[in-house]
């Protein structure tokens, strides 16, 4: 990452079930920083009630693109990255590539 360099991230967590809580006003905001050249990431935690410990649980990373998709079709959309919690290697590319 540059330095000075402005990003985005939106951190949510799922539950239960394959859906992304995204508001109308997240998924414009999201559009419309994307647009004016910020890089926007969305980053999900699934997290579902069975897995006990949460450095066991996924995190997909998903583009501004693929925002408004994330929010009507969930953890169905093909994340642009994904690793568990507990890989500290994940986090680390995820933070080079942005």
């Amino acid at each position: 990452m540059e330095r000075g360099k402005i990003v985005l991230v939106e951190l949510k967590v799922v539950r239960a079930g394959a859906k992304v809580a995204l508001s109308p006003h997240q998924v414009a905001f999201a559009d419309r920083a994307a647009r004016a050249g910020v890089p926007v990431y969305l980053l999900v935690q699934h997290w579902p009630k069975e897995v006990f410990r949460a450095l066991d649980s996924v995190v997909y990373a998903y583009q501004a693109g693929q925002v408004v998709e994330v929010a009507q079709k969930g953890l169905s959309v093909k994340a642009w990255m994904h690793w568990t919690l507990g890989d500290a290697q994940g986090l680390q590319e995820f933070l080079k590539s942005v």
